[in-house]
């Protein structure tokens, strides 16, 4: 025990006592952090956008012309930037509901700038009844005009509800954008318009053609405006320490960041070990350990030290991470009763893994001879990342369910499960789950153990996957 403690030792204290770790782990995120603080302060990344300066050119053949009439009022200046500023409000005004700790921050007036887009100086200018359609297009190709847009008598027709939609005439984006089906409009553009623009002309043309229809129908478009108001819902999250406001999407978003925890925890351990195995091996140091410790030692204090490197960084980034929801005023949305869960299921994503890398990093010298060894590992480590989504979407789930009893994938799965709080996991699951998974791990280390006994002290022509599996019937 004491040997295994001695390796578990000089492996921790090989990773941790470096330059590298502690640039890498600890000191490099403080310095992107503090680096992206400094720069928005000083307002070095603040510029001022070019406007976007143009002319659209509008063939409106409506009674009263009310397409062109409602696209000049949209696109005059004063009203683009009143648009803007009431948009900068209403997000100003939800950042200081939901943390008002950021809200006065420069980098949120940088995002800001940049959400609301860029100012417009854009000119509407109507066309006389025998435009020619192929002259505006080549207006636009030589940079001239920045849209076109056609609407008829026929654009304010509505559609009838009866009609099939293989009766309805299909607009043709190559006619000559005169003859419009019903309730259509032509819009053309430059590829390279700020969508922003186009969005705009869209919405413009759909409020002014209702808004008009409704004035033929002989109703008030104001108070039908005001009917269709959708209510504001005032969201409280009921927790075990009290009531507070809920926070859209921490559904989705706390069990993935606890799964990311666990991910990133387990790849740097496990790298690590795989690095030093293969460094140890190619540089003849192990010949020599083997001589003071046995092989099944070696490999225990290794995994052991190495463990506790990946429990470290977890302990960082999880630190951070609830000092930084309690600074945002939702720690209380946080399901702490996770956290032993979270360290639980480390520890087995983290064996399993760590017992294959090492198995790896025994039967190679050079670092290029473990990528092909290692592509089936990392296709297991891949594999939450790229389920997250439906599993946390959908917790109990027959598929979620069964991936929790599949070892490779179990802690990745159960903690996605166990961290959301829509969909509580069956008891009977919560307990056989780990230990499904810790018999995949004892079944793991074994195997790593007879690799590693063979592999340590073999060298020449790395072996292949299957190899491997050979050395597990014959060891």
């Amino acid at each position: 025990m004491i040997k295994i403690l001695t390796a578990a030792s000089r492996e921790f204290k090989s990773t941790v006592l470096t330059k590298a770790f502690f640039f890498g782990v600890i000191l490099f995120p403080l310095i992107i952090l503090g680096g992206i603080t400094a720069i928005t302060s000083l307002g070095l990344l603040s510029s001022e956008k070019s406007a976007i300066v143009g002319e659209i050119a509008v063939a409106d053949s409506t009674d009263s012309g009310i397409v062109a009439r409602a696209l000049e009022a949209a696109f005059d200046p004063e009203v683009i930037q009143a648009q803007q500023e009431a948009k900068a409000a209403a997000m100003q005004a939800e950042m200081e509901r939901v943390a008002p700790q950021f809200a006065s921050r420069p980098e949120m007036q940088i995002a800001m700038g940049i959400a609301f887009g860029r100012p417009m100086e854009i000119t509407i200018v109507e066309l006389p009844a025998d435009f020619d359609p192929d002259a505006q297009k080549e207006r636009i190709r030589s940079g001239e005009l920045l849209a076109f847009v056609v609407a008829s008598q026929s654009t304010m027709r509505v559609p009838d509800p009866d009609a099939t939609p293989e009766s309805q005439p299909q607009p043709d984006q190559h006619n000559n954008a005169r003859d419009l089906p019903e309730n259509t409009y032509h819009l053309s553009h430059d590829p390279g318009l700020d969508e922003s623009v186009t969005d705009n002309i869209e919405r413009v043309v759909r409020r002014a053609v209702t808004h008009q229809r409704f004035i033929d129908r002989g109703y008030d478009p104001e108070e039908i405006q005001r009917l269709n108001t959708w209510p504001s819902a005032q969201k409280i999250s009921i927790t075990e320490t009290g009531e507070t406001e809920s926070v859209d999407g921490l559904n989705m978003i706390i069990p993935v960041v606890f799964m990311m925890l666990i991910w990133i925890s387990v790849m740097s351990g496990g790298q690590y070990l795989l690095m030093s195995t293969i460094e140890e091996k190619s540089s003849r140091v192990m010949e020599v350990l083997l001589s003071a410790i046995s092989p099944m030692q070696l490999l225990t204090g290794k995994i052991l030290g190495q463990g506790v490197v990946g429990l470290l960084i977890l302990l960082i980034y999880a630190g951070v991470g609830i000092f930084a929801a309690n600074q945002m005023n939702v720690m209380s949305l946080i399901p702490l009763n996770i956290i032993p869960w979270l360290i639980l299921y480390f520890l087995m994503a983290y064996f399993f893994f760590a017992a294959l890398m090492a198995a790896v990093g025994s039967a190679v010298t050079e670092i290029s001879e473990a990528q092909s060894l290692m592509g089936p590992i990392m296709t297991l480590l891949m594999f939450p990342l790229i389920l997250w989504f439906w599993i946390a979407d959908s917790p109990n789930s027959l598929f979620s369910q069964i991936m929790s009893f599949v070892p490779p994938a179990t802690p990745f799965v159960m903690v996605l499960r166990l961290s959301q709080t829509t969909d509580p996991v069956p008891l009977w699951q919560i307990i056989t789950a780990p230990m499904v998974g810790a018999a995949g791990v004892v079944f793991t280390v074994w195997a790593a153990t007879k690799i590693f006994r063979i592999g340590v002290l073999m060298y020449g022509t790395p072996p292949t996957f299957a190899g491997l599996i050979k050395w597990l019937r014959y060891a």
